[in-house]
């Protein structure tokens, strides 16, 4: 079995929402349970990646694509060698009082990276920022208040103020920039990276998300068609996601041991058609008016 880590980062909103209404919003997001964090489902993750691969209008997969993720939806047999989790959420923008916007994330979050082997354990924080507190860098987030010797450096995160809990672990900004290298919105990360509490985290997630008003026009009243005016729940492009991608062995009993291919030759071939067909996919809802672009990288994890 092989395992590779996909990194999703948002260019445009993104919407994989629930089929249900909560409160006001009509479409929200889909989110855990357990934490109300953003989340993209694996086989929402494999049905674009599965389309990617088959020419469009086609009924049947390649015979490459029919390996990797399994026959067409219409057609009976086993599944593919590949196997997506959710991806789960790394990083999301929020906005700043001082140097325009920076990424939030939390002590729970970095610890499910190090377990899937996004960042090393080394790179987690000695000291857990609480709920009026966070940890980051001093420029160009920070704003400083007071006369010496007693400055503090404080930081305004949408409407609210925390005071600083102390410096980014060594390494971390830099481990997280080299996620998506070249990018030069995400590279800046190491600078603006904000870890925050978990309680904090979930908070912001749930309330700093675009909501936005869609609509489709009846051309013959020039007013909404009917069941056509809606709220939609967006995930702000600049957000950070990640799956684990799991690469099985090939079993077909019609081959010869010699001639089975392994989860490196699935995992090669995946990674040579991504770098063939990105890097940028559509994920989610709402395509056609440009929303779901995602930024797509491929990478072994870490031991």
């Amino acid at each position: 079995m092989t395992r590779r880590v996909l990194c999703l980062f948002t260019r445009t909103p993104l919407h994989v929402g629930e089929e249900t209404k909560s409160g006001a919003t009509d479409r929200p997001l889909l989110r855990e349970k357990h934490t109300g964090l953003p989340v993209i489902p694996g086989a929402t993750l494999k049905a674009v990646f599965a389309d990617a691969w088959s020419e469009s209008g086609r009924a049947d997969r390649s015979e490459e694509a029919a390996w990797l993720f399994g026959p067409a939806p219409q057609n009976e047999g086993k599944g593919g060698v590949l196997h997506f989790t959710d991806a789960v959420l790394l990083a999301f923008p929020i906005r700043s009082a001082r140097g325009g916007f920076g990424w939030i994330t939390s002590p729970q979050i970095l610890q499910r990276a190090a377990r899937d082997g996004v960042i090393a354990l080394s790179l987690l924080p000695d000291n857990p920022p609480d709920d009026d507190k966070a940890i980051f860098a001093r420029l160009p987030l920070g704003m400083e208040a007071g006369q010496p010797p007693n400055v503090q450096t404080r930081i305004v995160l949408e409407e609210y103020t925390f005071g600083r809990a102390g410096d980014l672990p060594s390494g971390l900004g830099q481990t997280l920039a080299g996620l998506l290298p070249g990018d030069p919105v995400w590279k800046e990360i190491a600078n603006r990276l904000v870890i925050v509490s978990d309680a904090t985290m979930s908070f912001f997630t749930q309330t700093a998300c675009d909501v936005t008003r869609r609509m489709r026009v009846n051309p013959a009243t020039g007013t909404a068609a009917p069941g056509a005016l809606f709220s939609q729940e967006n995930v702000p492009s600049e957000t950070m996601f990640y799956a684990t991608l799991t690469c099985d062995a090939e079993n077909d009993p019609a081959k010869k041991p010699e001639h089975q291919r392994t989860g490196q030759d699935a995992a090669r071939r995946f990674t040579h058609k991504l770098q063939t067909l990105g890097p940028v996919f559509q994920v989610g809802g709402s395509g056609s008016i440009g929303h779901g672009l995602c930024s797509v990288e491929i990478r072994e994890p870490l031991a």
